[in-house]
């Protein structure tokens, strides 16, 4: 079982909470990993990827972003991408700090939204020494365009300024729903509707934890279409990048991965996943794959 662990947020206002996996060998100064999760996701949803860099002979730090879950964290289920990726930056910090391991030698692992934060850190940060992305976030005004259309864009926005109008009148943050299936008849907004995602949240590899809400703040919506992460993509190297795209992916569009990719400098290394967004996390999709790409990657490299 992974030990549970708790340290500061990059502005030391609330705990961020986590686990951490040993290696399986049980040898001290080992490599450490630094891993989260995707947007509004639970920490615990990626226990099955952490545990299988444990047993290739990595530690792995897995936390739960603020406002979210078991961390702590003022506006709950508020997705901040800057906020995170700063926190993300006090995670490796923390990391480095870990008994039995050697900080030195020290990844990143993110998928989807935070996907998209390892490249963002990866790019300033030297303390990283390879970044693996799968799947991820790239710039969120064309993944919202390719998903919901100018339609989608034009009533996320709408929404924002009510919220705004909302927030300046001293009222609470206002939470909508995170995902719906297709076939929900609610007309009630949310972020989506997507059955494979639907079903990934409630019969992933680890299930529907305890502590996921199917909720976000509205104010997310801001963050989300401004968060872009395509001028990283000269500054990683000559940390070893290692990108995973799934070839179906339209939750984030395959098209920006590549074209990332693309511009990004050696060294680097593409894999090409097979099926959709959330065959990256499934049992019976590509997990596997992406759990040995991973860690061979982390292998070579660290």
């Amino acid at each position: 079982m992974p030990e549970k662990v708790e340290f500061n947020s990059y502005d030391r206002r609330f705990k961020l909470r986590g686990f951490l996996f040993r290696p399986t060998d049980g040898k001290g100064g080992t490599p450490i990993v630094v891993m989260s999760g995707g947007y509004g996701d639970s920490a615990e949803r990626m226990f099955p990827t952490a545990e299988g860099l444990a047993k290739a002979g990595l530690g792995v730090l897995l936390y739960e972003h603020r406002n979210t879950g078991i961390s702590e964290g003022e506006p709950r289920l508020e997705v901040d991408p800057i906020a995170q990726v700063r926190d993300m930056s006090m995670a490796i910090t923390f990391a480095q700090t870990l008994p039995g391991f050697d900080g030195e030698r020290l990844g990143l692992f993110g998928t989807s939204f935070s996907g998209g934060h390892v490249l963002a850190v990866a790019g300033p940060d030297k303390r990283v020494k390879c970044v693996v992305a799968c799947n991820p976030w790239i710039a969120g005004y064309e993944i919202v365009l390719s998903g919901a259309g100018s339609k989608g864009i034009q009533g996320f926005t709408e929404l924002v300024q009510q919220e705004r109008r909302n927030l300046l009148k001293g009222k609470e943050p206002t939470l909508m729903v995170l995902g719906r299936t297709e076939d929900d008849p609610s007309q009630e907004p949310s972020l989506f509707r997507d059955n494979a995602a639907m079903n990934y949240y409630a019969s992933g590899p680890a299930g529907s934890p305890a502590s996921w809400k199917n909720e976000l703040t509205v104010y997310s919506l801001s963050y989300a279409l401004e968060y872009d992460v395509r001028q990283y993509a000269k500054r990683i190297s000559p940390t070893p990048l290692l990108l995973m795209v799934a070839a179906a992916d339209h939750t984030m569009p395959a098209s920006l991965g590549f074209e990332f990719y693309n511009d990004a400098l050696e060294p680097k290394k593409l894999v090409v996943l097979p099926g959709g967004h959330y065959d990256a996390y499934m049992r019976d999709g590509s997990l596997d794959l992406v759990i040995q790409a991973s860690a061979e990657w982390f292998q070579s490299h660290l």
